[in-house]
């Protein structure tokens, strides 16, 4: 017979992680690392701390940096946390209020009530002539629009810039509505 031996008696070995940049440590990491320092610290208590990280480190693939932070956090707290998520700066779009909103609407009008193709670049200019938005990127601007509806077309390789078209059926009808109760007669072309 064959004397193979047994390994009944140890666990199996923790999946090594990549020491890779993997952004922060979710919860459950940062709790087996905390296991396994306690396990460390039962079964040799009498360990060096440099011993126990460098066996964290080997174990489960974390960096000595954030083995030695998520420790230290647990030493001071008793508990460790899940990472918080800053969720980054608002963006510029998201601090117009409604008021400035509707001021680039009517300047996005005025270039179609003259006659013109509203581009993003045209549009920028009157902004920074009328109003006090001075740091509107071409970007921001871009975001803005599309996020008070409008929408761009491409046609012939030149970008035109309208609205969504249930919004110019609804100014159609109200201006019908409006030229009705003023009295104006209503000329219908191209109908059979």
């Amino acid at each position: 017979m064959d004397a193979t031996p047994s390994t009944s008696g140890l666990s199996s070995p923790l999946k090594r992680r990549k020491l890779i940049s993997l952004g922060h440590l979710s919860l459950n990491k940062k709790q087996s690392m905390i296991n396994l320092y306690k396990q460390i610290l039962t079964d040799q208590p009498k360990i060096k701390f440099t011993a126990v990280v460098s066996k964290i480190v080997t174990t489960m693939g974390i960096a000595k940096s954030t083995v030695y932070r998520t420790i230290k956090e647990y030493r001071s707290t008793g508990t460790v946390v899940s990472p918080k998520h800053s969720g980054g700066c608002p963006g510029l779009v998201k601090t117009f209020d409604e008021t400035s909103k509707n001021i680039i609407r009517r300047i996005v009008h005025s270039f179609f009530l003259k006659n013109e193709i509203p581009t993003l670049n045209k549009i920028l200019n009157e902004i920074k002539k009328n109003m006090d938005l001075q740091n509107v990127s071409h970007s921001s601007l871009y975001k803005l629009m599309k996020e008070i509806n409008f929408k761009y077309l491409k046609r012939s390789r030149k970008s035109d810039l309208i609205e969504r078209d249930d919004i110019v059926r609804w100014r159609y009808s109200t201006s019908i509505k409006r030229y009705r109760s003023e009295g104006r007669p209503l000329y219908y072309l191209d109908e059979k």
